[in-house]
């Protein structure tokens, strides 16, 4: 009964018009084909949402494949294609019920912001729900639940929390940067959507631990090498090991979700990061370029993004 009442908080939130999925109008089954748009994206779209409705599809069938949920959309009747809409859905499985809410918003560079949280409950305990998400890796506390990284994006994390039958509440959390339909660097396979994703949020993490390594260190400046960002657990901060980020990404050849990122500094004045697809075209499609301003730049072809390319910041 809290969840639901903590839902509720969130619809009330949003002071819109809803559509329910319950008319003969709006059920047009996909029948699980990934090609189709899910039925509640339509319906957004009848209102008006357009910028983003994409966006919130590529989610709604990552959640739900089937289509089947039934679903309640949110929005803002007064300009509605330039503010914040909210789909949320919900599903009893033969094994678990579901629910979620998605929440999309068009931002500046014709991108979309998009939010979710996906709750379900699980017979399986949660030391087994560990062993099906094991490549998900340990992040931190919640109180006295562990939160754990999706190993594709650090913008998404998910939360296990045992239950007193032996089963398990997985709730799963996103915040995730997404093209609009418009962009030419949209991409059709959500594996490359999402390496490319991933290698937003590294080269942010990077950019962040660099100017605290620099402020922690500043005779030193921005390190020579990345490998000094990282460090063991039994190791002391220093210069040689920051420990500001995961050994994963401080670690050569500094891979990560389809992408190489290569690294050079000049002293405490200037770094540069490059990350280029490790399969051009396979594993991603756009060339990534940060440096000491914070400023991400990113290109189609396989080369360093120039000042003349778009940047996301």
């Amino acid at each position: 009964m809290s969840l639901l009442r903590s839902l509720s908080l969130v619809l009330l939130v949003f002071s819109a018009p809803f559509i329910l999925a319950q008319d003969g109008d709006n059920k047009s089954k996909t029948g699980g084909d990934q090609t189709s748009t899910p039925r509640s994206v339509v319906a957004l779209k009848k209102v008006g949402i357009k910028t983003c409705a994409e966006s919130a599809a590529s989610i709604v069938h990552f959640l739900d494949e089937s289509d089947e949920a039934a679903y309640l959309n949110l929005w803002q009747p007064t300009d509605t294609d330039k503010h914040a809409s909210l789909t949320v859905l919900g599903n009893s499985y033969s094994d678990s019920p579901m629910i979620a809410a998605i929440g999309v918003a068009p931002t500046k560079g014709d991108s979309c912001d998009a939010l979710f949280t996906q709750v379900w409950l699980s017979k399986e305990s949660c030391g087994k729900m560990r062993e099906t998400f094991k490549e998900w890796k340990y992040y931190s506390d919640l109180g006295s639940f562990s939160v754990y990284e999706d190993p594709t994006s650090p913008s998404v994390n998910m939360i296990l929390v045992p239950v007193q039958n032996g089963g398990c509440l997985i709730v799963k959390a996103g915040d995730l940067m997404m093209n609009a339909s418009e962009n030419p660097e949209h991409s059709s396979d959500p594996g490359i959507d999402s390496n490319e994703r991933a290698a937003i949020g590294t080269m942010r993490t990077y950019n962040t631990a660099l100017v605290v390594y620099a402020s922690t260190y500043p005779k030193t400046g921005f390190p020579k090498s990345l490998e000094a960002l990282g460090g063991s657990i039994e190791q002391e901060a220093s210069r040689e090991h920051g420990k500001l980020i995961e050994s994963a990404r401080s670690t050569p050849p500094y891979e990560a979700s389809g992408y190489r990122f290569t690294y050079r500094s000049k002293g405490n004045s200037f770094y540069a990061i490059v990350g280029r697809p490790t399969k051009y075209g396979k594993s991603g499609r756009l060339s990534f370029y940060t440096d000491s301003s914070g400023v991400i730049r990113y290109t189609e072809e396989d080369r360093e993004p120039t000042e003349k390319d778009p940047a996301l910041k």
